[in-house]
């Protein structure tokens, strides 16, 4: 099934929508509850809106983590159109806007599903890091793959 899924373009982008959908709704439904943040960019996009939301008082109808989320990617964008490509950035950028506009969409509950804070975090750790993986395998792994190969190519080295 993965050998489908790696050698059909269609297939890749399916499966890493999925991915990072599933992953979006493992933060917004396991994690967020709790009073969990994300780790990576997110995570500070997160601090971010709750920065926002305590100290300014600012409060709209959607989570603006996953907007913030967004525009702090937007740099990095530029970053891979010009060192890793455009299929690359084309792969990242439609998981990006994916995934920012489910983790600003997916309601978060106001009662957790899971009530230990121990297993809700190990649930929503192991679901969004899978989910993540898949992203990683479907989208990325091409690229990623040739990008590591021609920084260890003889002619990059000192």
């Amino acid at each position: 099934m993965f050998y489908r899924i790696l050698h059909h373009k269609q297939l890749r982008l399916l499966a890493g929508i999925f991915g990072v959908a599933c992953s979006a709704t493992a933060c917004n439904l396991i994690l967020v509850p709790q009073g969990f943040y994300s780790g990576g960019l997110y995570g500070l996009c997160q601090v971010v809106r709750t920065l926002l939301t305590t100290k300014l008082n600012i409060t709209t109808g959607v989570d603006i983590a996953g907007i913030i989320y967004f525009l702090a990617n937007v740099p990095l964008f530029l970053l891979a159109w010009r060192s890793l490509g455009k299929r690359f950035l084309a792969y990242a950028s439609i998981c990006t806007m994916t995934s920012s506009l489910l983790l600003s969409t997916i309601p978060v509950p106001a009662v957790p599903f899971i009530a230990d804070p121990l297993t809700s975090c190990l649930v929503g750790g192991i679901l969004s890091g899978a989910c993540l993986c898949l992203v990683k395998i479907s989208t990325w792994s091409v690229t990623f793959c040739w990008w590591m190969r021609s920084k260890n190519r003889a002619e990059n080295t000192v």
